[in-house]
């Protein structure tokens, strides 16, 4: 059975062993997505809930437990970000809950981000806001190609950094974000390149945290 979804957030800092109590907590994929659902839709706004997230369809009925009663909810088969975590992660062997946490750390799911620029002035584009790949800038329609190309490009460079280090996710994450550990081996040094709070508040979001 996966945790329940537990929305406190838990500060955290050390090494990547001082995380390891976070992975007992972590949620189930469709636990995450659904709780973080109206997330993303407010990050997509406008058109974009539907084209982007947009869910109605007769295709798959949930059964949610809402107000504490029973309601049918019309899912549309085609979920453009779900579609693209699940297909990338069976690609890459990454977990689908890292992947769609990270998403939300970078973009909330925005699948119209823009292009930003990392602390060595390098662009980051996409859901995952990764170096090499390509933002939404510009674009006039969103296909689930394009979510998928922003998705595996993101995907991919965080595959490496988890091979890189024994597939810790924390130790990944660190230098997802950074580019490296800090000398302190302290994930959450306050001298990290990038956000030093990167890795707790991921590992926050995997048990059902939100900012």
């Amino acid at each position: 059975m996966s945790p329940p979804i537990d929305t406190q957030y838990y500060w955290q800092t050390g090494a990547a062993s001082s995380f390891e109590w976070f992975t007992n907590k972590i949620c189930s994929f469709t636990d995450l997505f659904n709780h973080f659902k109206d997330n993303m839709l407010a990050a997509n706004g406008g058109a974009d809930k539907n084209e982007c997230v947009g869910f109605v369809s007769p295709t798959y009925l949930l059964i949610v437990l809402n107000t504490q009663e029973f309601t049918l909810l019309m899912i549309r088969n085609v979920i453009k970000l779900w579609n693209s975590i699940e297909r990338i992660a069976g690609e890459t062997g990454v977990w689908d809950t890292l992947i769609l946490c990270v998403i939300l750390q970078e973009s909330s799911g925005n699948c119209r981000v823009v292009t930003t620029y990392d602390a060595d002035g390098k662009p980051t584009g996409g859901l995952m806001q990764c170096e090499g790949v390509v933002g939404a800038d510009g674009w006039t329609t969103m296909t689930q190609e394009k979510v998928d190309d922003m998705i595996r490009g993101g995907t991919q460079h965080l595959k490496g950094n988890l091979a890189a280090n024994n597939w810790n996710m924390y130790a990944a994450l660190r230098v997802y974000n950074s580019g490296s550990i800090a000398p302190s081996g302290d994930l959450s040094d306050k001298n990290s390149v990038g956000t030093p709070s990167y890795v707790s508040d991921v590992a926050n979001r995997l048990h059902g945290w939100s900012n």
